[in-house]
């Protein structure tokens, strides 16, 4: 009996130990409805540096590249508040499982990105997102619920 409680209480404290945020190598990640429909990506790049903007990628479990990805760009200037698809360099593209592209800065697209956490290079960024992506095609793709946490490279 002592052996259980024991054993219990060593995968309790990895457990708890394993759930910081100490390692950027850890999967951050990104949870979103899209069209009613929940997703749950994994990062495949980070926040970095990319000309004037920062931008991290999601892709589904699968890690697929050119379907089931969400890449969210922000400002160079980056900080704690809230931005629209129109205020300069915020955007987000989803493409769905079939590779249609849905973006914010689509004509009739509406988005709002708040960042709740911007502590810069070698911190963490949180935030939420909601709003209506438009196709190519003109097709909606509403995204509600959005959480983001990722690593700031640079």
């Amino acid at each position: 009996m002592k052996r259980i409680i024991i054993t219990g209480f060593m995968f309790l404290i990895v457990l708890v130990a394993g759930c910081g945020n100490e390692d950027h190598l850890n999967i951050f990640h990104t949870t979103f409805q899209a069209n009613s429909v929940a997703k749950d990506y994994t990062t495949r790049s980070t926040f970095y540096i990319l000309l004037l903007t920062y931008d991290a990628t999601y892709t589904s479990p699968t890690g697929a590249i050119d379907s089931n990805c969400l890449s969210i760009t922000l400002p160079r200037d980056a900080k704690v508040g809230t931005y629209s698809a129109a205020d300069s360099h915020v955007l987000v593209i989803y493409t769905d499982d079939s590779g249609i592209q849905y973006r914010s800065d689509s004509t009739g697209a509406s988005l709002t990105l708040t960042i709740t956490a911007w502590p810069g290079p070698g911190g963490y960024a949180r935030g939420s997102y909601s709003g209506r992506l438009k196709s190519a095609g003109g097709a909606d793709m509403v995204i509600t619920d959005g959480l983001f946490e990722e690593w700031i490279t640079n």
